[in-house]
């Protein structure tokens, strides 16, 4: 059965014409979608720590300057879908790139069964922005380290999208993702 790995490059904060968009948008993401649901999971600060940190500016400085945040899985599709349109339109920094991953009947229902419990229950982990290196401290995740909580390999364990996403696609032969219209 297959579990795809999609992921791509942000537009950056620093980017004045995207101050508006998504901070996904601006920060790139990455996710996880099953064969049989259109929907595609990401790993990103809870809303309370948005709420906590007093706005989205507020968050992503804290994370800026390594200040770990919950995180919660959440349903990023519509983020996907945006990121995609963007590209379409001329933003190459928003190429959503897919990869598979064939796993064994038993596997795929353990890890989707896992990923929808901590929807449910919003169980947290800890998220941060990688170091420079793209290493994180002990238990801590951004959206692209996260799948390894759930069992599966990462096309690199190093967390800068940049690097992620290139090996992502050089070594592990992502291809450029098409919204099903089904999604």
């Amino acid at each position: 059965m297959k579990i795809y790995l999609l992921g791509f490059d942000g537009t950056t904060f620093r980017d004045k014409r995207y101050i508006e968009k998504h901070p996904l948008i601006r920060s790139g993401h990455v996710g996880l979608q099953f064969e049989d649901d259109p929907r595609i999971w990401g790993f990103s600060p809870s809303p309370a720590a948005e709420k906590a940190a007093g706005s989205i500016e507020a968050l992503i400085n804290q994370l800026k300057n390594h200040l770990r945040q919950p995180g919660i899985i959440q349903d990023d599709t519509l983020v996907f879908h945006e990121a995609h349109s963007m590209y379409r339109d001329g933003e190459p920094l928003t190429e959503v790139l897919i990869l598979t991953y064939e796993v064994s009947a038993a596997d795929f229902y353990r890890i989707k069964q896992t990923l929808l419990e901590w929807y449910n229950t919003k169980k947290e982990f800890w998220y941060n922005f990688p170091t420079w290196e793209g290493t994180f401290n002990q238990d801590e995740y951004n959206c692209a380290t996260f799948p390894q909580v759930l069992g599966l390999p990462l096309p690199s364990e190093n967390g800068l999208l940049e690097t992620y996403l290139r090996i992502m696609k050089d070594e592990k032969g992502a291809t450029t993702w098409q919204p099903s219209s089904k999604s």
